[in-house]
Parts: C-alpha cells; sequence; structure tokens
C-alpha cells in the first residue's frame, strides 16, 4: 500500500514539473523571435492570453507554480510592444525655449546629487515641459478656422464667421 502512494506520488510530481517545464520552453521560443510587426506582437499577446486561460482552467495548480502569472505578463509585454510599433516614432520637434531648458536640466544633471536635492533638475524639467506645452496650445488659427457665436454682437476684427448662418 505504501508503494503505490508513493509512486502515485512520483508520477504526479514529474507531471506537475513537466508543466513549468514545458512553459518555460515555449516562453523561450516565443522570446528568442520577438515581433517586428503590430500584427505579430498581437497575435503573440493573443497566444499568451490564450495560454493563461488554459492554465487557469487546471485549477491552483497553474496559479501556485505562477505560470498564469507569467502568461498574463508576458501578453501584457506583448500589448505594450504591439502599441509601440503602432506609435509614431518621432517626438515632436522642440521649440528654442524648451531646448534651452533640457540644456540647463542637463547641466544640472552633471552637478549631481545637489542638482536633485536642491530641485534644480526638476524645475528646469518642468519648466520644458511647459514651454513644450504653451507652444502646442497656442497654434495660431487662420481667419477661416474662427467660430461665429450667434448671442454676441458681431465685431469687425478682419475676420468672417464660419458658424451656422
Amino acid at each position: 500500500m505504501a508503494t503505490k502512494k508513493r509512486l502515485f506520488s512520483m508520477i504526479s510530481s514529474l507531471l506537475l514539473g513537466a508543466v513549468p517545464l514545458g512553459a518555460r520552453a515555449f516562453a523561450q521560443s516565443a522570446a528568442a523571435d520577438d515581433p517586428t510587426s503590430a500584427a505579430a506582437a498581437d497575435a503573440t499577446a493573443q497566444q499568451y492570453r490564450d495560454e493563461a486561460d488554459w492554465l487557469k482552467s487546471l485549477g491552483g495548480v497553474g496559479y501556485k507554480t505562477g505560470l498564469v502569472q507569467r502568461a498574463e505578463a508576458n501578453a501584457a509585454k506583448y500589448d505594450a510592444d504591439a502599441a509601440a510599433l503602432r506609435a509614431p516614432e518621432a517626438p515632436p520637434p522642440m521649440t528654442p525655449e524648451a531646448e534651452h531648458y533640457a540644456k540647463l536640466a542637463d547641466q544640472y544633471k552633471a552637478i549631481g546629487g545637489a542638482g536633485y536635492k536642491t530641485g534644480l533638475v526638476q524645475r528646469a524639467e518642468a519648466d520644458e515641459r511647459k514651454a513644450q506645452e504653451t507652444t502646442e496650445a497656442a497654434a495660431p488659427t487662420t481667419p477661416s478656422e474662427v467660430p461665429c457665436d450667434v448671442t454676441k454682437p458681431a465685431a469687425d476684427v478682419g475676420a468672417e464667421c464660419t458658424g451656422p448662418e
């Protein structure tokens, strides 16, 4: 009787040990060829979501070994990769004022810890972001884009009304 329990214990240990090894080999083979397009990254993420669903169906074994969490993390990673591949790669050009603050922040970073501790780096970076945002928000509008507000009297400012007539 004791030998049957021991044999059953050894067989179940081998089977439960084979699941993580197979999943690890699958993860390594998938990591070897990272997707180079958004569609490939989406497909890989879907594979990991399917694997996570299958591991969830196993019950506590999938959670206790950490395979469910790993599959979900891989799916999230490839979703992020797909989003990054879809996004435009070039950031918008910096304005001269923002460029000035970026150089100033680099100089403060070169100081070391004192630049961070006194808040000089953070202030220069905040000024850089503010300068970049204000120039993006203050884009000039052409006279053809000026809307009409019918509740207020018209003022002759050299722009024609393009609103409802």
